[in-house]
């Protein structure tokens, strides 16, 4: 999913900070690049709200006035971005922010038949990661509520695209699952199921095997039934040149 080409504000968070108004980028610092993704991720808060959320060290009074400085920085170089008010940090309403696209994409898809669309929405989830250089505690949250909207996702769309018979793109959102969550077994069980239809047995058995080692070395747990499962059918296809490994709990 891409930007309105029609629109004229555009406010990229994902990936990288970048504000264009008529296709122009508008240069902030880092300070005021601050107070604008808020104000967008947040949408009408308070200002007190998001002076403290940003300068909680200072007291009220000290963050109420950064905040002020930072709207007046704003002003002087976007002066259509923000609307006229006292008591909250408003942003144009017709400004188009490319975080506000996932709830689209999520919805697309669990109801798009259309291979284009899904791979459209793959392309967007595959790069969908919330300002990832930015370490903000106030952000800290938000990231993480993305990135688990990001796996449902692509782990919705392994599926979806198993069940079309698509075996390249059902590989490239099931790896894309498991690198966003690599502790997640419904990745890894995806991504077995999608190296099988593409007839890769041996990529299936190197997934649980990632599997295997990653589960064991972060929680000390062996993989679940259903995963153990999938690689015991796996191997029950026929020699693939798997990895001399046993399976958890069997001989």
């Amino acid at each position: 999913m891409a930007f309105d080409v029609r629109a004229r504000l555009k406010l990229r968070l994902l990936g990288h900070w970048d504000l264009k108004d008529n296709n122009q980028s508008i240069e902030f610092p880092h300070r005021v690049q601050r107070v604008i993704a808020l104000a967008a991720i947040t949408d009408r808060a308070p200002r007190n709200y998001i002076a403290e959320l940003l300068w909680p060290e200072g007291g009220p009074g000290q963050a109420l006035t950064n905040l002020r400085v930072n709207i007046c920085h704003i002003r002087r170089r976007a002066p259509d971005l923000l609307r006229p008010s006292m008591d909250a940090v408003i942003l144009n309403p017709n400004l188009i922010v490319d975080a506000t696209f996932m709830d689209d994409v999520l919805r697309s898809v669990e109801c798009s038949n259309d291979l284009a669309t899904l791979t459209a929405n793959l392309e967007f989830l595959t790069h969908a990661d919330l300002l990832p250089t930015w370490c903000e505690t106030w952000l800290v949250r938000e990231q993480e509520s993305f990135r688990q909207s990001k796996l449902r996702g692509l782990e919705k769309l392994a599926g979806r695209f198993i069940e079309i018979g698509d075996a390249d793109l059902a590989v490239d959102a099931a790896q894309a699952a498991v690198d966003t969550e690599p502790l997640s077994e419904r990745g890894y069980c995806l991504l077995m199921r999608a190296h099988v239809l593409a007839g890769n047995r041996a990529l299936a058995l190197q997934a649980y095997e990632r599997a295997y080692e990653t589960l064991r070395q972060s929680l000390d747990v062996e993989p679940s039934i259903p995963l153990q499962q999938i690689m015991l059918d796996v191997r029950s296809r026929g020699p693939a040149a798997p990895p001399n490994r046993r399976v958890a709990g069997l001989a």
